[in-house]
């Protein structure tokens, strides 16, 4: 899967939403929303987790939901802090819940492309997720280079953008990990092909 076209063409509809209703930081409030998407995508995996890893599933989608979870509110008061009343549009609860809606349809739309890979349910939580992961880091370069290039890149803002994709990065490692042993599970799971007889 092409990962940096999928990033890069959800967050250009995502920005064209932000912009669509005027809002003053459309970037921030593209991964605000995405925060909160990725948060309640994690929730329903935890809750959904099936098969003969479903209870390692379940952890490792607790933790991912609990560490995505606890930065909407850094970030939303972050965005507060350095413009006040500027913030509100991006910070609109319609504004956000339909961005966020954006976000797992493009999501899902680009982890169906998946095929065969992702057909069972583990298999299309873990594709989903990195997909998500690495959509929301190229969503922070993009959004660190649009703030700085305007000069609204502050040294408190970048240290926190530059805190969750540290953060963000170690998320994308776990789901690598747990689509490695997906694959590897299906491939021990292959039926033996017989040697033909001369």
């Amino acid at each position: 899967m092409d990962y940096e076209s999928a990033a890069n063409q959800i967050y250009d509809e995502l920005l064209k939403f932000q912009l669509k209703y005027k809002s003053e930081c459309p970037e921030l409030g593209v991964l605000l929303s995405s925060l909160q998407a990725m948060s309640i995508l994690y929730k329903t995996f935890h809750w959904h987790s099936s098969g003969d890893n479903y209870y390692g599933d379940h952890l490792l989608y607790e933790r991912l939901y609990n560490e995505t979870y606890n930065e909407i509110d850094g970030l939303a008061e972050k965005m507060l802090g350095l413009s006040g009343i500027n913030y509100l549009v991006a910070l609109n609860p319609v504004l956000q819940i339909q961005t966020q809606h954006f976000f797992v349809k493009g999501i899902a739309e680009w982890t169906k492309r998946g095929g065969d890979e992702v057909r069972d349910l583990p298999a299309y939580h873990a594709a989903a997720g990195l997909l998500s992961e690495k959509a929301f880091l190229c969503f922070v370069d993009c959004v660190m280079g649009a703030l700085e290039e305007s000069g609204r890149l502050t040294s408190g803002l970048s240290n926190m953008l530059e805190g969750i994709a540290d953060l963000h990065e170690g998320h994308v490692y776990l789901l690598q990990q747990r689509i490695g042993k997906i694959v590897a599970e299906k491939s021990e799971n292959l039926p033996e092909e017989k040697e033909e007889e001369i």
